[in-house]
């Protein structure tokens, strides 16, 4: 590889040493949202299989 492609990589990797609490602040709001998304959480109201109990 040479000096010229490394160089760009090089800083920007030197660069993002001082972005780290940024990266983690958006890294934790984009697993918050896709976990409020989940499908295996179940809608507010609806009563589990588990939980439900049987009158007959």
């Amino acid at each position: 590889m040479s000096f010229v492609k490394w160089l760009p990589a090089g800083f920007q990797r030197f660069a993002g040493l001082f972005r780290k609490p940024q990266r983690d602040a958006e890294f934790a709001a984009e697993l918050k949202s896709h976990l409020r998304r989940s499908p295996h959480r179940p809608a507010p109201g609806v009563t589990s299989p588990s939980t439900e109990t049987r009158t007959s």
